[in-house]
Formats: C-alpha cells, sequence, structure tokens
C-alpha cells in the first residue's frame, strides 16, 4: 500500500487525468513590465511537467464558418508586406477598414435599447469594439453612452488608504485618490444609463456564474444596488443585483494600498483584447490608436467573429502604422508574434543545462551559447538562425572533427532541426 502511494506521488498529479485547454496563438501570461524572455519563460511550454503532457490538435474552427477568412486568419503569424516594411508588419485588407467613425460603423449614429426585447438586447451584446489599452477602451465607452437614449446615472466611488498612520492618510487628498484608475478597478466616476452593456470585475458567485468577465446589461439604476440580465454565459437570462464592494488593486506600482469602494463594474461596449479572450461576437471593430503590443493581440481581435464581414478596423496613422507608403490607401500595422512559442517545444538556455535534445527546439540566447550547442549529438543536428551580426566565434565538434564558423547576434532563436 505504501509503495503505491509512493509511486502515485511520483507520478505528475498523482495519475489523473487533467485537461487543460489553450491556444499558443492567443495572448501569453501578463506579466507587468515583463521582458519577451519573461512572459515566454512564465508559459507552460517552459515547466518541467510539459513533456508529459499529450497534445490533442483542434482541426476544425467552430467558430469562424469563412474559410477564406479562417485560412487568412491562422497564417496571422506568418503574415507580412510586400514592400520590405519589415517582418512584423502586416497590411489589413481594404474590405476590413472603416468607412467612418469606429463607433458608427459598429454601434450606429444613435443606439436604442429595448430591455423587454431579447433580439434587441441580443443584437446589442453580440457587438463590441476592441482595443489594445484600457486608456482608448474608457474614451470610446464614454462616447457611446452619449449616443445612447435616455438619462445617465452618475455612481461616485468614496476612496481611502489602507493603513494604521494617520499622517500618511494626510499625504494623499481624496481627489488625488479619486483621480486613479488601476488595472482591473472600476472609474471613480460611474455613468450608467438603462441598456448600458457592462463586465463584472470581481468573481461574485461562481456558483452562478457571476465571475470576473461576465457581460451583463443594465435593467434599473438605483442608490444602493444596479438590476442587471446576464447576456453571456451559462447564466444568460439570469437576473442579477449588484452591490458596491471594497475593492483593492492587484498593481504594486502604487506607494500605498487604495480601497475602492464601487459597483464591481466596467461599461463594455469597447474592451481591451486581452479581455476580449473567450467572447465571441457577431460585430467586432479593432480600433488601433497605437499598435498592439503583446504576442497573439492581433489574432485574438480578428478571431471574435464568424466572417469578415462582421470586422471593421480603424487604424490611426503614427510613425508606425497607418498609411506608411507615399501616394498609396494600404494601411498597415504591427503584428507582434513570439514564433519561438509557437514551435514544438521551447525552453531557455538555463533550462536546456544537462539535457540532450533530439526534436526541434529553440533556444533563447541570453549569456551564453555553448549550453545550446552542447546539447546536441550532432552538428547535423543544429542549425542557427542569423538575423543580425553581432559577434562571433568557432567551435569545435569532438564528434566530426571539424570546425564551424557561427555568426550570430545573443538574445535571438536558434532552431533545432
Amino acid at each position: 500500500m505504501s509503495e503505491s502511494v509512493s509511486f502515485k506521488c511520483q507520478i505528475p498529479f498523482e495519475g489523473k487525468v487533467i485537461v487543460f485547454g489553450g491556444d499558443f496563438r492567443q495572448c501569453l501570461p501578463v506579466i507587468p513590465n515583463g521582458t519577451r524572455t519573461e512572459i515566454v519563460d512564465s508559459c507552460i511550454k517552459q515547466s518541467y511537467l510539459w513533456s508529459n503532457f499529450s497534445r490533442l490538435p483542434l482541426e476544425a474552427n467552430m467558430r469562424c464558418s469563412d474559410i477564406d477568412y479562417c485560412e487568412w486568419l491562422l497564417g496571422n503569424g506568418e503574415l507580412t508586406n510586400e514592400h520590405n516594411l519589415g517582418e512584423d508588419v502586416i497590411e489589413i485588407p481594404s474590405e476590413l477598414l472603416c468607412t467612418q467613425s469606429i463607433v458608427i460603423d459598429i454601434f450606429g449614429h444613435q443606439i436604442s435599447i429595448d430591455i423587454t426585447n431579447t433580439k434587441s438586447i441580443e443584437r446589442l451584446a453580440s457587438h463590441a469594439i476592441l482595443c489594445p489599452k484600457n486608456d482608448d477602451v474608457d474614451l470610446l465607452n464614454s462616447e457611446i453612452m452619449d449616443r445612447i437614449t435616455g438619462e445617465d446615472t452618475v455612481y461616485k466611488s468614496d476612496d481611502t488608504v489602507v493603513t494604521d498612520e494617520d499622517d500618511q492618510r494626510e499625504n494623499y487628498p481624496v481627489e488625488f485618490l479619486n483621480s486613479l484608475s488601476p488595472s482591473g478597478m472600476p472609474l471613480h466616476r460611474l455613468r450608467l444609463k438603462i441598456g448600458a452593456i457592462v463586465m463584472l470585475l470581481r468573481n461574485l458567485n461562481t456558483k452562478k456564474a457571476l465571475c470576473n468577465g461576465t457581460r451583463l446589461i443594465v435593467t434599473n439604476l438605483l442608490p444602493n444596488v444596479i438590476a442587471t440580465k446576464v447576456i453571456t454565459g451559462s447564466a444568460a437570462g439570469d437576473d442579477v443585483f449588484i452591490p458596491r464592494i471594497d475593492l483593492c488593486p492587484s498593481e504594486i506600482k502604487l506607494p500605498f494600498r487604495l480601497k475602492r469602494r464601487q459597483f464591481p463594474i466596467k461599461l463594455a461596449f469597447a474592451m481591451t483584447i486581452n479581455k476580449s479572450q473567450g467572447q465571441s461576437l457577431k460585430k467586432v471593430g479593432i480600433y488601433l490608436p497605437q499598435p498592439v503590443f503583446g504576442h497573439g493581440q492581433l489574432y485574438v481581435a480578428f478571431s471574435r467573429v464568424k466572417e469578415k464581414t462582421g470586422v471593421k478596423v480603424q487604424v490611426i496613422n503614427t510613425p508606425s502604422q497607418g498609411r506608411l507608403l507615399p501616394d498609396s490607401d494600404k494601411v498597415f500595422t504591427k503584428n507582434i508574434v513570439y514564433k519561438n512559442i509557437l514551435l514544438a517545444f521551447t525552453m531557455t538556455i538555463n533550462k536546456a543545462q544537462g539535457q540532450t535534445l533530439a526534436t526541434r527546439a529553440c533556444v533563447y540566447a541570453r549569456t551564453t551559447l555553448y549550453v545550446a550547442f552542447s546539447s546536441v549529438r550532432t552538428l547535423d543536428s543544429i542549425h542557427v538562425k542569423m538575423t543580425h551580426i553581432f559577434c562571433s566565434f568557432r567551435f569545435q565538434s569532438s564528434i566530426h572533427s571539424e570546425e564551424a564558423s557561427v555568426f550570430t547576434k545573443v538574445g535571438f532563436c536558434y532552431d533545432y532541426k
């Protein structure tokens, strides 16, 4: 009996079958102020348990019904341009570009919502605008609120500093605390109307599917609670009352701990690309005042809909995106893809120490290249992807007794056959 228990303890998850779901084309784990290496290193592919996983790829795209759009989308990591603008610059097809304002293209000039009409609610819930950053999301939500018919109600938060020292409270005026908008927190001034689409920012009741990211529609605005109806997930159609709760941001940038008592919701006509993961929509606007900044963000934004007729893109001209060619109406933007995370197996050089690699792998060098080359059996097993010449050295193969001069740049990818 003890031997059986000991054996189970040596098996990952004690031999239980655990099912994980994910797509490495989509956004990777968020590491605040993290480098590309740190983000890749936090991925599950870097875990020592990854070799124990059985990969079961899904072949059919159940969301996308447009075959041509699906093929273009799945090639998003490989797309480039015909004008030598850079490997990470892609051209936006002209039929996807906005003809006017992104808000008008997606929601129309005026938004009228009948909360008693199920079809009206479903239509509004199936439209959204996606942006890379929260600041742009707040601006768009405010503009959309102005287009909704009806009177608005403003709820203001109660902000305090969590501390036992009275002197520290006096150092931070209430006006300053009200001006803060930490990530994952509701705004100090929450402006709502009946019929507004909102999103939960905290798990209120997981058993009833009231989780972070759940979208709801406002049905009544009361002084101490907000009456809503769930429009996404297994609880769709349920009536829910949202109370005020105390919230503290997870950000560590602030030199103090902020406590905000407010309704844990945020307007969700527009949302960040990362927050839209898992959402299925009929019409999506992609607003890019600046290029995306993370792996897979553009892929996530484009893959929220079933066909290309449901996508509209507005790209604001900057030095790095927009109409980059003189005398041309073609629109370009950046597509950030960490290609090494899409390979079959990845690891950092530090994790490659002591391992012999016989399969295709990618090693991201940061310090020394010796470990990378010594991890293969033969010189024929290694192929170095040369991007920029930075340094040179000689590598003596003890197996083949031949020299190989390698020119590469420390910090770029190495591709094993």
